[in-house]
């Protein structure tokens, strides 16, 4: 993720000493005597992450940490609504991400079941037939499940 820029930005905080921005990015932030509120944005991979239930880690440079809050919600009011059966591009590229996830986990679980296949018993073209059953059996029943896995 990463800091972004924002309408209601009071200041910009800069590396610390020692740090170049490479290491560390500006950060643009709203200050206001009682709160400091930045706004992040998640990458693709952030937002498959988070599609697929991953947590969120916040990471503090220092040795203490004042209290914070993670949100999605735009504390300076109401965000641009989503119009009604739609769904942004984002969000479909991050359920297409993790239904892959999920086939490239029953076609794992079908090669495991491979190795348990005699091979005296199966020609190598046949095993490979049985597996793509078995992964596509498997990603049925996740399917059916409701997508749990």
């Amino acid at each position: 993720m990463r800091g972004t820029k924002f309408p209601q930005a009071t200041r910009s905080l800069r590396p610390p000493a020692g740090m170049t921005e490479d290491e560390c990015l500006p950060l643009y932030v709203f200050q206001d005597g009682q709160h400091v509120i930045s706004r992040w944005q998640p990458d693709d991979v952030d937002r498959a992450r988070i599609a697929a239930r991953g947590p969120v880690w916040l990471w503090i440079l220092g040795t203490s940490m004042q209290p914070a809050s993670l949100a999605t919600e735009n504390p300076f009011g109401k965000e641009p609504a989503i119009p009604a059966g739609s769904m942004p591009a984002d969000v479909r590229i991050a359920e297409l991400e993790h239904e892959v996830a999920i086939s490239r986990l029953a076609v794992d679980i079908a090669q495991a079941e491979l190795h348990r296949l005699d091979p005296a018993k199966y020609s190598a073209p046949e095993a490979g037939r049985i597996t793509a059953e078995l992964a596509q059996w498997l990603l049925a029943a996740i399917k059916a499940a409701g997508g749990a896995v």
